[in-house]
């Protein structure tokens, strides 16, 4: 089982980084992703797409991080470590993906008289951050029976 959980988070990291190839290998099919998440981008240039689907890089890392450290916890348990960074990465990657989606959508909308600039945040992101602090909680508590 181990094997599996290893195997499938590192799928995971590797699919999370391969993804933003999409939008820059073919813009016009990305479009139509980013017109469904940002509604305001018909119209938009090749190039601008270009940007927006480099810009998931960012937190896409963050949460590949966050697999790629579980990995290492499955397949090390006793060594927390791996954990403590999955937690923190799991804890910034909401905010990161907000502050990214701002910048994209602003970067989508540029073209427009009034170009929009939000900053949303879901109660699917409070996911991630409940996800991360169980996980610091976890190797803390996992630190203090240890002594």
């Amino acid at each position: 089982m181990r094997l599996t959980a290893t195997l499938t988070l590192i799928a995971a990291a590797v699919a999370l980084m391969l993804y933003p190839f999409w939008g820059l290998l073919h813009p016009q099919s990305y479009e139509t992703v980013l017109l469904a998440e940002f509604g305001l981008t018909e119209g938009v240039s090749p190039g601008q797409v270009r940007r927006s689907a480099a810009m998931n890089w960012a937190p896409n890392g963050i949460l590949a991080s966050a697999f790629v450290c579980l990995s290492g916890f499955v397949r090390n348990p006793g060594r927390s470590l791996h954990a403590r960074w999955a937690g923190g990465c799991f804890i910034v990657y909401p905010f990161l993906r907000a502050a990214i989606d701002a910048w994209s959508g602003f970067n989508l909308t540029s073209y427009t008289p009034e170009p929009e600039f939000t900053l949303f945040f879901s109660g699917e992101d409070l996911v991630y951050v409940v996800f991360g602090v169980v996980f610091l909680a976890l190797t803390s508590t996992a630190k203090l029976s240890q002594t």
